[in-house]
């Protein structure tokens, strides 16, 4: 029986795992390109899974590892692609134990969008419609941690004029500055308020402090000639789900 020298058996042993890395390679390239063409040919995502859409994205932080793998990975400790992606980039760090890098490419997508959407919203258009008003409220608060208070300004015709953060506070509670609110109002010759403020815990009703804020801005505004439309609480990721005083029938 012929033996086979150690050498060559290690040479041997280094030509499979080499052959077999670049099998691989060229497995995850072809992957890749049938991936990114596939979205190129169909022009959206519609079609993709969600964990396809994770793995699409991460081609461009992970050039040559399985991001398919690493995707079902991360989604698996979220549960969804919209849990993932509202995560700030330390907690992406911390939860699905990435580099920064790979965090920040994740978390910076709703915060384009969100820079999009309120690019739409220019002076003149119309927010009269309670759907308008809630969507470009819900973009402002976006990534809100704490309570946030804004007046949306309208003219007579109840055009945008522009939005102004009135007041912040803590998880639960704002608390405003009626000056502010006031001297704005008058600069800009509003002549309808729409107020906005998101709630955190996402409870989609007001507390009796949002009620007799509420109250006091209506009879603050009122000596001026301005009427306040509504009181918007931003309480669900979907926009026509949050909570509106004047269609609850408290304004």
């Amino acid at each position: 029986m012929i033996s086979i020298p150690e050498n060559l058996k290690n040479i041997r042993s280094i030509w499979i795992v080499s052959a077999k890395k670049m099998s691989d390679t060229n497995l995850h390239k072809g992957h890749r390109k049938n991936v990114r063409n596939r979205f190129i040919t169909e022009g959206s995502l519609d079609s993709f899974k969600e964990h396809e859409v994770l793995e699409l994205l991460l081609f461009y932080a992970y050039p040559m590892k399985d991001t398919n793998e690493i995707a079902h990975r991360i989604l698996d400790k979220y549960g969804s692609l919209q849990a993932l992606l509202n995560d700030t980039p330390e907690g992406i760090m911390s939860r699905a134990s990435v580099t920064e890098n790979v965090a920040v490419l994740l978390s910076i997508i709703p915060h384009i969008n969100r820079k999009i959407a309120l690019s739409r919203i220019k002076k003149g258009i119309s927010l009269a419609k309670f759907s308008k008003a809630s969507e470009y409220l819900s973009y402002l608060l976006y990534g809100c941690e704490r309570e946030k208070m804004y007046a949306l300004l309208l003219d007579l015709k109840k055009n945008y004029i522009k939005s102004v953060a009135i007041a912040e506070g803590n998880e639960r509670t704002v608390s405003f500055s009626s000056k502010k609110l006031v001297d704005d109002v008058l600069i800009s010759k509003a002549r309808f308020v729409i107020l906005g403020h998101n709630h955190p815990d996402e409870i989609q009703y007001p507390s009796q402090e949002d009620i007799n804020l509420t109250t006091e801005v209506k009879n603050l505004l009122s000596p001026l000639g301005v009427c306040l439309l509504d009181h918007i609480i931003v309480c669900n990721s979907d926009y026509m789900q949050n909570y509106s005083f004047a269609r609850n029938g408290i304004l």
